[in-house]
């Protein structure tokens, strides 16, 4: 039960923060506004390398609730924050009370993937504009990202 309270804090301290942002972060930011607006809880990554997709984790850092600490890292495209994802090491369930929680929050997932060795769930909180995915690799590291929901108005076709 003290799991629970842990992860429902985590996640409702995700999600009630202002609309289409994560915590002290909101989407667009450059690396040295998250920076400067963590508070200390974050430092720019020097080792950072874009990736094949263009993203780069500039930014790397760590967020406390309940007692533990997940790894933060920063996703930047064209310079501007466009995810945050949140590992959590040593994870004993499996992910499992992550997701009931994830699952009480914003009802069912909206979409599901499995492999022999990685499961990943996936909501969309429109009163918040936030695409959420928990990722289970079944090596008791869980990680949820979130990113803002694409906005039609935004983009093509």
């Amino acid at each position: 039960m003290r799991g629970m309270c842990f992860v429902g804090a985590v996640v409702l301290g995700l999600a009630s923060s202002a609309q289409a942002h994560w915590q002290y972060t909101k989407w667009g930011m450059t690396p040295e506004e998250v920076v400067a607006s963590s508070n200390g809880g974050a430092h720019l990554d020097p080792a950072a390398k874009p990736q094949d997709d263009g993203g780069i984790n500039a930014v790397r850092g760590s967020y406390s609730a309940g007692g533990k600490t997940f790894d933060l890292s920063f996703m930047f495209r064209t310079g501007r924050l466009t995810g945050v994802t949140l590992w959590e090491k040593g994870n004993q369930s499996g992910c499992n009370d992550l997701k009931a929680t994830l699952v009480g929050t914003y009802g069912s997932s909206t979409a599901e993937d499995a492999t022999r060795t990685v499961r990943s769930f996936d909501w969309r909180d429109t009163a918040q504009q936030n695409y959420i995915r928990l990722v289970d690799t079944g090596l008791m590291i869980c990680a949820i990202s979130y990113s803002e929901l694409p906005n039609a108005a935004k983009s093509g076709l």
